[in-house]
């Protein structure tokens, strides 16, 4: 079993608050993030950064999809409480 221990400095501080301990069994990955979620999380992505833009890049649908996404609309909705959201909404019975 192979195992990656990293320790992340909090902000403007030489502390560690949060730990990644990444441990790999034959071919199966599991990662434990320990610390404030906020700092976990972001440490997290730093973590597995690399890996997911190599396994996106591989991906055999990743044109198609770009182009989708980088398409306009076919349907314009109005933003909550907008006059026109108001308008289309039921009212409620009296």
């Amino acid at each position: 079993m192979d195992r990656v221990t990293e320790g992340i400095p909090g902000p403007g501080s030489q502390e560690m608050s949060v730990s990644i301990d990444e441990r790999r069994l034959g071919g199966l990955r599991w990662i434990v993030v320990n610390g404030p979620d906020r700092e976990a999380f972001r440490a997290l992505g730093e973590h597995v950064r690399a890996g997911l833009a190599t396994l996106t890049e591989a991906w055999p649908v990743l044109a198609r999809l770009r182009q989708h996404v980088s398409r306009r609309p076919a349907v314009t909705v109005p933003p909550p409480g907008s006059p026109r959201t108001a308008r289309h909404s039921p009212q409620p019975s009296r």
